[in-house]
């Protein structure tokens, strides 16, 4: 589920005053954030909350050239942080679930532990946050940030965004490829995470070919995630204490059917990345760049 539409469709202008469209989104999304604290589904809250939290996030990437200065920075690990006080329980559910998929195919012996460990992590996962509270922090944090944007987001810095979001996203496809480490494909991760945002806000019209290429750039994206799922679940069986009392043998085989999706999904992962941002996607996004620096200019 993403945000609703009239929030989701925001599409900046280059005609028009950037900054205070920005500004004025930021309103809307604290408005939409303050009605999840009377919202009767918590899942359906917490998920629409953390939405707002990276919309949020990705419009204040948008300023001080895709540079943000030290007061920006504080105020998006506020926003973060506030999002992050009811993620807690929804991510152990998530790493429960992909952990007894992934064992369904293995031994008698590993599916038990998958099965225990699950509801251990769910069972013991930090309680779901104040949702009013996470909600009216959301609202004080936009608040303070629509202002910062009407007067730090310029035509030449969203240009300037684009293109260092662009060589980020680039630059650290090469080194996961060349490494293979896991920091790399994060990296990758979080730079193409900002990349389609920014996308999404900037590009100055629609159709079907922009649509394709928004699709593909997403589903690598959704690919990107499911790899970060798989080292997170790796990290946290790998940690001291993750397996104790877990027979050795048990043990090797049920690392193994995690490295073995890690794997296959990081293969995926780079071939998939290759196609998407090909010579002819980093042109097109290198144009729309350059159309918001001749709006600047």
């Amino acid at each position: 589920m993403s945000l609703p539409r009239p929030l989701r469709d925001l599409r900046l202008r280059r005609q028009g005053l950037v900054g205070q469209a920005l500004a004025q989104w930021c309103t809307r999304l604290a408005r939409h954030a303050s009605a999840q604290g009377q919202r009767k589904s918590q899942d359906l809250a917490i998920h629409q909350l953390r939405l707002v939290a990276k919309a949020l996030r990705a419009a204040l990437r948008l300023a001080d050239e895709g540079d943000p200065a030290p007061d920006l920075l504080e105020l998006d690990q506020a926003i973060r942080a506030a999002a992050a006080t009811v993620a807690g329980s929804r991510d152990a559910v998530v790493l429960a679930r992909l952990l007894n998929r992934l064992v369904r195919d293995a031994s008698p012996e590993v599916q038990a532990v998958g099965s225990t460990l699950g509801a251990q992590w769910t069972r013991h996962a930090s309680a779901v946050g104040n949702i009013p509270d996470t909600a009216d922090a959301l609202v004080s944090l936009a608040g303070k940030l629509g202002p910062v944007l009407a007067t730090r987001v310029s035509a030449e810095g969203i240009a300037d965004c684009l293109r260092r979001s662009l060589h980020k996203v680039i630059r650290h496809q090469r080194r996961a490829r060349q490494s293979g480490q896991m920091d790399s494909f994060h990296a990758w991760r979080r730079w193409q995470k900002r990349l389609e945002a920014q996308l999404r806000l900037t590009s100055p019209t629609s159709g079907k070919a922009f649509d394709r290429r928004m699709d593909r750039i997403h589903k690598l994206q959704e690919l990107l995630g499911a790899l970060h799922d798989v080292d997170l679940l790796y990290l946290r069986l790998s940690q001291k204490g993750g397996l104790r009392g877990v027979p050795i043998k048990v043990r090797r085989e049920l690392i193994q059917w995690v490295t073995a999706r890690q794997d296959r999904l990081r293969k995926k992962v780079l071939r998939r990345g290759a196609s998407v941002l090909d010579g002819k996607a980093r042109k097109a996004i290198r144009g729309i760049a350059r159309k918001w620096e001749a709006r600047g200019s």
